[in-house]
């Protein structure tokens, strides 16, 4: 374990941390980072976790995590990320938990998630997320946590979710969607909460949920549904 945190730190640059190639976990988080250099971890081959919320990092360099192929987990929350690069996670595919919520995302590209077949958990609630393209979550077959929550998300596209077998938990709360179709959800066969709460949602279309056959908790509350 590095630690790190809580320091006024404001740059990782590649030789500050040469020689740390036993590391498993390190804790960034909590300082003044807001520059992070491309080759930052490249000699961390050990690494599993890495915690950097609660910093100002503004941009992630593509490939940065190209030598952390062991990582499990990566915790980015809080900070001023607007874009995530192609290849930024291409060589993370032990990678099970990725946050980046509360940045200031507003897309996702079809190629951002596309080798995280191990990811179990994606949290991207908080960000200016306006719309999901139909390939941005490609590839995610184990995913069973997806957080979009408090975004500008307006619209979802039909098969924007299809590949999601695993998924158990869809937090959509806090958007600005006011419409469903009876394919958003139907390929989500193990989805066992769904949050849609503070919406622009004015209907329910008959057998909306006919195919989550054990969905055991479903907020909708906030909208405009009528009769």
């Amino acid at each position: 374990m590095l630690a790190l945190h809580n320091n006024r730190m404001w740059k990782i640059n590649d030789r500050m941390l040469n020689g740390l190639r036993n590391a498993e976990k390190i804790g960034l988080h909590n300082n003044n980072i807001y520059t992070l250099s491309p080759k930052a971890f490249d000699g961390l081959l050990l690494l599993k976790v890495i915690h950097l919320y609660d910093n100002r990092i503004t941009e992630l360099a593509p490939n940065m995590f190209e030598n952390n192929i062991l990582l499990e987990e990566v915790v980015l929350r809080n900070n001023l990320i607007s874009t995530v690069p192609q290849g930024t996670f291409r060589y993370l595919t032990n990678l099970q938990i990725l946050d980046l919520a509360g940045n200031k995302i507003t897309k996702i590209d079809a190629q951002t998630f596309q080798q995280c077949e191990s990811l179990r958990e994606l949290w991207l609630g908080g960000n200016e997320i306006r719309t999901i393209n139909e390939g941005s979550l490609r590839g995610l077959k184990n995913l069973e946590m997806l957080d979009l929550s408090k975004n500008k998300i307006s619209e979802i596209k039909n098969e924007t979710f299809k590949n999601l077998v695993s998924l158990k938990r869809l937090y959509l709360g806090s958007n600005r969607i006011s419409e469903l179709s009876s394919m958003h959800f139907n390929r989500l066969i193990n989805l066992r909460v769904l949050s849609m709460f503070n919406n622009n949602l004015k209907l329910l279309r008959n057998e909306q949920f006919v195919s989550n056959k054990v969905l055991e908790e479903l907020f909708l509350d906030g909208n405009e549904i009528s009769d």
